[in-house]
């Protein structure tokens, strides 16, 4: 099964810069159509599952009604990433994740983990200005 030290000495070996965080790996991946860069949390659990919560947008104090619809067709469209909100305790605001999870028990498991980092983000590119408008309607 892979560990999280296995993980960070594939990341090592490929050059990709992460921090240590009390929740897992902390990265930050610039998206290809836009100068936005996302922060992104890895996870590993002693199951075999990795679990990857990429932060997109911080909402703000209030969740409108048409984000909470374009959240739901993000989630059929998008059926393997999970969009959902959570309020953060801190200021009371709420941030947006787009979430997913793999199952790594194998030694390529590293490379899965990475390739599902560069979909995650080029998802969350893709649907970026749609949350933004969707926000400032």
């Amino acid at each position: 099964m892979i560990t999280m030290s296995d993980l960070k000495r594939s990341l090592d070996r490929e050059g990709v810069v992460y921090e240590d965080s009390p929740h897992g790996i902390l990265m930050r991946q610039r998206a290809k159509n836009s100068n936005d860069v996302f922060t992104i949390v890895i996870e590993l659990d002693n199951s075999g599952y990795a679990y990857l919560h990429v932060l997109t947008y911080n909402l703000g104090k209030y969740v409108n009604e048409n984000l909470k619809e374009l959240i739901n067709s993000l989630n059929v469209k998008w059926n393997f990433f999970k969009f959902f909100y959570i309020r953060n305790n801190d200021d009371g605001s709420y941030n947006l994740f787009l979430g997913a999870s793999a199952i790594v028990k194998e030694n390529n498991s590293c490379d899965e983990i990475l390739e599902l980092v560069v979909r995650s983000v080029t998802v969350a590119d893709e649907v970026y200005s749609e949350i933004q408008r969707t926000i400032w309607r």
